[in-house]
């Protein structure tokens, strides 16, 4: 345990323009910032109710692997591994998937950035962006989309899911509960999809943390964030 968070440590202590490799995947891929979770998918026959989810216990949500739980014995009983239940499992056509979600409006993403493409990391020449920026990777739009039975997967489709994803996720912050403002799918080498958020009010240590949801009718991804784990050299990051 002492070297795994000897190693967990090391980008936060050196020069970003030093950083190796195995920094920066960690940055982009298990820090602060960036968190791997699991996508949820409704309980019942008619794979949930978003009018009911709240992904607390007792709700519709089930966790994101099949039957349930891995062998929990959990309210879908059985903790099956293999198949999925017609009263709790994962929709037809869809497979139990983890997402990263990520903040990449946050300093230390941008500059993993730049030295994933090959560039300086220099924090300092680096301007706050005016909006926070949340990616994520491996989004299965159809597990979110709307009326995809009729889907023609052209263009005119990702503009819909575009703008049902603009309704139904939320970045809560303390009382406030905040819409993206713009989503863009299909984006980078990893084709995530990238929402930008108003930043009306500065998110302080104060707020204590933050909480990225997604909640469709089929599924839902959530991911809380600590806020007083994301500062970076001296300062709340995001």
């Amino acid at each position: 345990m002492v070297s795994v968070a000897i190693a967990s440590s090391s980008w936060e202590k050196s020069d970003p323009a030093q950083w190796t490799s195995e920094d920066v995947y960690q940055i982009l891929n298990n820090s602060p910032w960036s968190k791997s979770v699991n996508v949820t998918v409704a309980r019942g026959s008619g794979y949930g109710d978003s009018s009911q989810g709240n992904g607390r216990n007792g709700g519709p949500w089930s966790e994101g692997i099949p039957g349930g739980g891995m062998g929990r014995g959990g309210p879908l009983g059985g903790g099956g591994m293999g198949r999925g239940r017609r009263d709790g499992g994962y929709p037809p056509g869809e497979q139990p998937t983890a997402v990263t979600v990520q903040w990449e409006s946050a300093l230390p993403v941008r500059l993993a950035e730049v030295k994933a493409n090959g560039g300086v990391a220099d924090a300092a020449a680096m301007k706050p962006l005016n909006e926070y920026v949340i990616a994520v990777i491996g989004l299965p739009k159809s597990g979110f989309s709307q009326g995809s039975a009729n889907s023609s997967g052209d263009d005119s489709d990702d503009a819909r899911l575009a703008d049902h994803l603009k309704v139904i996720t939320v970045l809560s912050v303390g009382h406030e509960r905040l819409n993206p403002t713009k989503v863009e799918l299909n984006q980078g080498r990893d084709a995530r999809t990238i929402f930008h958020f108003e930043k009306s009010e500065p998110i302080t240590l104060h707020d204590k943390d933050t909480e990225f949801r997604i909640t469709a009718d089929r599924m839902e991804i959530r991911k809380k964030f600590p806020l007083k784990d994301m500062e970076f050299q001296g300062k709340l990051e995001l």
